[in-house]
This record gives structure tokens, sequence and C-alpha cells, in this order.
């Protein structure tokens, strides 16, 4: 890692960054000022990329490099309530490869998951890996893909096509405006439902208060299991009893979780616990080699590089395309919003009723556009049209764009391309795509 790290230099992370040479200087003096007392959180902004994985290794390794693991004001590795898993990994038997799983493995190492972007393209074409793949049918619940998924017209596409597509939500999505079936679903008051606050370490249960005779998820499937003759992996007749087998194993059960609503903690937060399990014997952490790894053994099992490298750097650094010459990123929240969600109330609307392009204001200025003026932003995926939202020097990177997404008026994942993806996680490079801007 030391070795791979020297060819970054900070002139070299300046100039394909953007960051100033002093600013890079004076992070590194914070953080070994702080010491160990530091804690990164990498989040969707450096997830969302070609290099995203290693993004996210690089940022917590800073944290390990200078001692912050499991430290009071360091990166905290929580404990919380020991409870029964629901997924059927053990007793289920699949039959078809998941898709993705060959392409990506590391998602079916870690979550038993499908790709969903690969997904689309097996509907759209009934082959996975050059094989017979028929994928007909889709019941979906709690999800917005026409918002949420890289390329929305080829997840329209793919979803239009579908010989059977039902949806269960609360809202009217544009999702569910697809769907051959729409059924209604319950919400957080029509329904019991068990949160989990991993830094409290708490569990908590958001109680049923409303009774409005919808069903719910587990209703609704249970209902399907029984009747497709797979009602043994659904034994449980409600969520109630649900909720007491998850529970089982922490002590906790319905009864006792409703009683206190303010949360049950599994335990307070303890510190270090990487050397009592040293002194006990025992792996401190859990990884295969028991250490904190730098170089990852389960990445080197499946073929990656063990340490976290930038294997491509984004094409508007390494070479601008003349057609396309500007880097967006998209998705950065609203304090208003939630993906999706809420756009449908009037008095949320009204405080940010539609899509903008921001734009630094130096960058506005050589471009012509003056606040409001009405732009085509164009990728190799698509087109929208929007008005310019000019941004304050201090508070928006110059010689970029971004753009929220979420908006049924200005989508901006039209533009994203689902292609893009970083190697090891599949994740699309949401955060830059490459645009050119004209006055509409």
């Amino acid at each position: 890692l030391i070795e791979y790290a020297k060819q970054f230099t900070k002139e070299f992370a300046s100039r394909i960054t953007g960051v100033e040479e002093a600013v890079i200087d004076q992070m590194v003096d914070m953080i070994e000022e702080a010491g160990d007392q530091i804690c990164s959180w990498p989040g969707t902004g450096l997830e969302h990329q070609r290099n995203g994985v290693s993004n996210s290794r690089i940022t917590s390794l800073i944290d390990c490099l200078v001692g912050a693991v499991d430290q009071k004001g360091g990166m905290l590795l929580t404990e919380n309530h020991k409870r029964n898993d629901l997924t059927l990994n053990d007793e289920f038997v699949r039959e078809l490869e998941p898709i993705g799983r060959s392409k990506y493995p590391i998602i079916d190492y870690f979550k038993r998951e499908s790709h969903t972007l690969m997904l689309m393209d097996t509907i759209l074409t009934g082959k996975y890996e050059g094989r017979d793949y028929p994928f007909k049918g889709l019941i979906m619940t709690a999800a917005d893909p026409m918002f949420t998924e890289a390329n929305t017209s080829k997840t329209k596409k793919a979803l239009s096509s579908l010989e059977l597509f039902v949806v269960k939500d609360v809202m009217m999505t544009e999702t569910a405006k697809l769907a051959h079936y729409i059924i209604p679903a319950a919400s957080n008051f029509e329904r019991d439902e068990l949160y989990f606050n991993g830094i409290e370490q708490s569990c908590y249960l958001a109680a049923k208060c409303i009774d409005s005779g919808l069903q719910t998820e587990y209703e609704f499937y249970k209902g399907l299991a029984d009747r497709l003759g797979a009602g043994e992996y659904f034994p449980w007749k409600d969520e109630k009893e649900l909720i007491n087998y998850i529970m089982e194993p922490s002590g906790y059960d319905y009864d006792y979780l409703k009683e206190h609503p303010s949360g049950v903690r599994a335990c307070p937060v303890r510190y270090k616990k990487h050397e009592e399990r040293l002194a006990r014997g025992e792996k401190p952490f859990p990884t295969p080699t028991g250490k904190i790894e730098l170089c990852s053994t389960v990445l080197e099992k499946f073929g990656y590089k063990g340490i976290p490298t930038i294997d491509d750097l984004p094409d508007y650094i390494k070479e601008p395309d003349p057609e396309y010459p500007w880097p967006c990123t998209t998705g950065a929240r609203k304090v208003y919003y939630f993906h999706g969600r809420y756009r449908n109330i009037p008095q949320i609307k009204k405080a940010h009723p539609h899509a903008e392009v921001e734009i630094h204001e130096e960058d506005a200025e050589s471009l012509g556009l003056k606040e409001g003026d009405l732009v085509n932003v164009t990728s190799k995926q698509g087109r929208i049209t929007l008005p310019v939202k000019i941004m304050q020097r201090g508070t928006f990177a110059k010689g970029a764009f971004q753009i929220t997404h979420g908006f049924a008026d200005a989508n901006a994942n039209l533009l994203t391309d689902d292609t893009d993806r970083c190697p090891i996680s599949g994740f699309p490079a949401l955060k830059c795509v490459n645009v050119k801007i004209e006055k509409a």
C-alpha cells in the first residue's frame, strides 16, 4: 500500500481533484492533530463512482492508519441485539445463478443479491451470460427505480416489457404508473415495524396505531407463498409472531418492545473491544485473518487487487470529451425530499418545486447564463431541460454541475450511464456524468 501510494503526490492529487495544495496540507495537519479522534464517513458521493469501493476503503484506511478504530471519537465498531436471520440462503437451493454473480461476485458474497442494473438487460434480452434466462414477472414493494436506477430510458423499456408487473406502494410513483397491478401498501402508521439504530445500539418497535384494513408486506408475501405452495418458508401467522421470532435470541419480545417505545439498548457503548477479544485468544476483527486488512484477502480471493487502487480515472480528467466537456454530478440531497418521496405534498413542493442545474457563478458567466435560464443538459444517454440555479462562490465547486434526482419534470437519471460502473461493486457512476449544456 505504501509503495502504491507514493505516486499520488500532493501535486498530482491537486491537479486531478482541483483541491489546492494548501488545503491538502491543512487536511493532513487536522488529521495528525486529531490523532485517533477522527471518524471518516464515505457516503454515496464516494461510492457512486467508477472507483467506488476503493474510494470507501481508502477513507476507512485513514482511520485505521491513525489508530482511530473503536476509540471514543473514532470509528465505532457497533454491537447490537442478537436476532434470527430471515434469509433463506441455507434452506433454499438456487437453481439459477443470481444475475450479476459472475461479473460482481462480491455482491453475492456479502449480500446474496442480484445486480439490478444487469437485471434490466436480462429482462430485455431474455438472456444472462449468453444463456437463456427468461425474466417475465416482477413484484415490487417500496422502490421507485424510475427515479433511482441509472439510465431511466432503459429501466422504463425493461419494466414496460414485463408480462406481469405488480407494484405495492403507499404513493402513485413513476414506477407504479408502469404496473399492471397497483396494490396500496400499509404505511408505517398502519403496520408494526422494527428499527435498529447502530450508533445507539438500540432496537425500537414502531407499533401499529391505525387499522385501515390494508395488507402489510408480510401478509402480502405470506398470502402469495401460501397459494404458490411455499408457505413453509412463512410459518408466522402475522407480524407480531414474526417480530417475536426475529428478536428471540435477544431476550426481548413484541410486548416488551411495545411497552418501551423509546427503544431498548443491546448494551452500553464499549471501546477497544478488539483488545478484549485478543486477550481471550479470539480473532480481534471480523475479517478472514482477524486483522485490519490493508490488503483484502476477500478481494484477492475473487481475483481483484488486495489494496485499494485507482484503476480508471474519469474521462473528463484523462482527456476531456469535446462534445460532452462538463462533469455533472447527480443526487445531492435536499432536506425536503428523500429520493422520490414527499413530492406529492403541496407544502413541501412549494419549497422546492422543480429540478435545477446548479452551476458555479463563474461557469455561468463563461457560458452566458443567468439565474432561471432554461437549458438543455445532454449526455450520451439522454437530455433533460431545466432552469439554471447559480451557486454563490464558496458553496459549490467550479468546473462541474449538479442535478438533484427525483424530479419527474427533469429526471437526472435520464443522463446517467448504467454501464459506467465500479468494477468491484457494480455501482453506477451517478456522481460523474459527462454532459454538454446549451440554452433551450
